[in-house]
């Protein structure tokens, strides 16, 4: 009897805002970058998280972090894949952010898809 896995933040999906994030919600990719701090937001098919990114760069007081939203979109069913027709329109979005430069757009600073979520993190207005 082997016990089902459960994709990654899928528990956190209709989370209560401001709920307690933890390593384990993120990414693998993302786990040895970032630090999960809360669930900003979340809705049927994903959640926002707010996470610490840490940058090369080091200060006085040791590895310079940013805040960072991580926004997670998960396959509309549990146990699937994204189909190539989304996977490309969520890659196409990613691209497009990045390109914008505007006081008024937030930035991405990166974008990926780990097994069942395809993700986006971005800056924290």
């Amino acid at each position: 009897y082997l016990k089902r896995r459960r994709s990654i933040s899928r528990r956190l999906i209709k989370a209560i805002p401001h709920t307690s994030a933890n390593q384990q919600d993120l990414p693998h990719k993302l786990r040895s970058k970032c630090t999960a701090i809360k669930v900003l937001r979340s809705g049927a098919f994903g959640v926002v998280v707010s996470v610490d990114q840490r940058t090369g760069g080091r200060s006085a007081s040791g590895a310079h972090c940013r805040q960072c939203a991580l926004k997670m979109v998960h396959v509309k069913r549990q146990g699937r894949r994204f189909a190539d027709k989304e996977m490309m329109m969520l890659e196409r979005e990613a691209a497009m952010l990045s390109r914008i430069n505007s006081p008024h757009v937030v930035k991405i600073y990166d974008s990926g898809s780990d097994s069942s979520v395809f993700w986006f993190l971005l800056e924290l207005v």
